[in-house]
């Protein structure tokens, strides 16, 4: 008797689970079909066509709030899709990438995207001249030195490879000592000069008081009153790139 209540319960187990669990595997498998119904988009976001990528970043940004965004992860669906947006140089995907990052859920954080790829693709799209992109990356560089630090190597790397912008945001990080920098009149004053040959805002008026001081210290220097070592000279008053 024992054994036939046991198989019965056993039954019963095996049919109501089943019923029990198949709602839920209907909306797991509804919310998966989308996925599919995206595959072609995928691949031509994938193939670098920043435009599909935008519309799949749009899609599952718009379903990642609530419990089955969550548990579908499509914030970092998302930031995915826009990261290769942002790869293929679409300045628009890589502004919505950085807002899904910073503002989005939390799973968005600990995603398939790295946060080293997200500053590097900050740091190449704001030397290239992305404004929004470099308030975004100054706001990243909040998160620690290290931001810092790609910073001042991208933009020097860029600088030297013909990118005025990179320059003039460079002569900023120097004045305000970021990534260990000290504003240093010979390292700054030939980052303004590139700056300036490129028309970046105000990177002329800015070199004109670095050459300024120079000349006041080759003067003071020779007329005995001061010794200047020919390298090391830092501006002292600084804040902007508008008046060292």
């Amino acid at each position: 008797m024992g054994y036939g209540a046991s198989e019965r319960l056993f039954g019963k187990i095996v049919f109501i689970v089943p019923i029990i669990l198949m709602p839920f595997a209907l909306l797991i498998f509804a919310f998966s079909s989308c996925n599919v119904r995206k595959r072609s988009d995928k691949r031509e976001c994938r193939a670098g066509d920043a435009k599909a990528c935008l519309e799949l970043g749009a899609y599952y940004e718009a379903k990642a709030p609530g419990i089955i965004g969550f548990l579908m992860s499509y914030n970092d669906d998302a930031l995915t899709y826009l990261d290769y947006g942002c790869k293929a140089k679409n300045v628009e995907a890589c502004e919505k990438m950085y807002t899904v990052y910073a503002h989005g859920a939390d799973q968005a954080k600990n995603g398939s995207v790295s946060v080293t790829d997200i500053a590097d693709e900050l740091i190449g799209t704001c030397a290239a001249g992305g404004l929004t992109l470099c308030d975004d990356l100054w706001e990243m560089m909040d998160q620690g030195d290290w931001v810092e630090q790609r910073a001042a190597t991208g933009f020097e790397k860029a600088c030297n490879g013909g990118k005025p912008m990179a320059c003039f945001k460079l002569a900023i990080m120097h004045q305000h000592k970021l990534a260990g920098l000290q504003n240093i009149i010979e390292q700054v004053q030939p980052l303004l000069e590139k700056a300036c040959v490129g028309n970046v805002f105000d990177s002329c008026k800015a070199v004109q008081t670095y050459r300024d001081r120079n000349a006041q210290l080759d003067a003071e220097a020779g007329k005995g009153s001061a010794a200047r070592s020919g390298s090391g000279t830092e501006v002292k008053s600084v804040g902007s790139a508008h008046a060292p």
